[in-house]
């Protein structure tokens, strides 16, 4: 796009005035770019995240996305997210060995002989005793930061295209 602008007070005052229509209208641009890479981030988030039923039924998360003074961020919060993301680490015997910590969180190895290398505990709402292999990491959330990266350039593209021309 070029401008012709004319020498003198009045040309440099239009071109100062149609400066400020673009930064005004730069910043509104960021802004949505920053709001909709958001919500895409949380919607993708949400999508990748187990449900509750997964997991018998105990709570997974939320995902929600709040505009801070920095910006935008995407929250994945609750007691089992970094389980979620990171794993529990697959038990194999030998992995971690009994201590003061698994023996008083009541925690042991199955050592009888059936070929499981899991860990034994009772479940601390009802009671009950439970077995657990652990988990392998899901990772939802560098799974939805991943997508969210590749639709970046179509976002700002998007958002460029409906606000200059």
């Amino acid at each position: 796009m070029s401008k012709r602008i004319l020498l003198g007070n009045e040309g440099i005052r239009e071109l100062m005035a149609e400066l400020s229509q673009v930064n005004n209208k730069l910043s509104k641009v960021t802004e949505t770019i920053e709001k909709e890479t958001a919500e895409f981030g949380a919607k993708t988030l949400s999508g990748l995240a187990p449900s509750s039923a997964q997991y018998d039924g105990n709570y997974s998360g939320d995902v929600s996305f709040n505009k801070t003074p920095l910006g935008y961020e995407v929250i994945y919060e609750g007691e089992q997210v970094a389980y979620i993301e990171f794993g529990t680490g697959l038990m194999g015997q030998g992995l971690y060995p009994e201590s003061d910590i698994t023996n008083k969180a009541n925690w042991s190895y199955d050592r009888g002989g059936h070929g499981n290398n899991g860990w034994a505990y009772t479940d601390h709402r009802t009671g009950e005793p439970c077995y657990s292999y652990g988990m392998i990491g899901e990772k939802p959330v560098y799974r939805a930061l991943a997508q969210t990266r590749q639709e970046l350039p179509i976002i700002v593209k998007r958002v460029l295209d409906e606000e200059f021309n």
